[in-house]
């Protein structure tokens, strides 16, 4: 999965597969950029989502994607060196 960021700063994705990898494309250089990301399960639900090592998280912690069919969570991931390194927070899990 690709997050292209010359369409955007906020995407909605269903998970209707396993995702194994997340890149992103079109990151602005010299600036600050934040993207939102919300994850929603299918009406199957159990999809996987894998984080890319370019996403840090507080403590270490990498968040699992809430597997509930038709739940969703909401991230935020802020960079500050063109995407290199990603910084990722929790916005909230579980939501029905």
């Amino acid at each position: 999965m690709t997050l292209n960021l010359a369409t955007g700063r906020y995407f909605k994705v269903t998970l209707d597969a396993n995702v194994t990898t997340l890149t992103f494309s079109n990151v602005p250089s010299g600036v600050d950029c934040t993207v939102d990301l919300k994850l929603v399960q299918d009406a199957t639900g159990s999809r996987t989502f894998a984080w890319p090592a370019s996403v840090k998280w507080a403590n270490g912690y990498i968040p699992t994607v809430t597997a509930t069919a038709s739940n969703y969570d909401i991230f935020t991931l802020h960079t500050d060196d063109g995407g290199t390194t990603w910084s990722g927070f929790i916005g909230g899990q579980r939501f029905v």
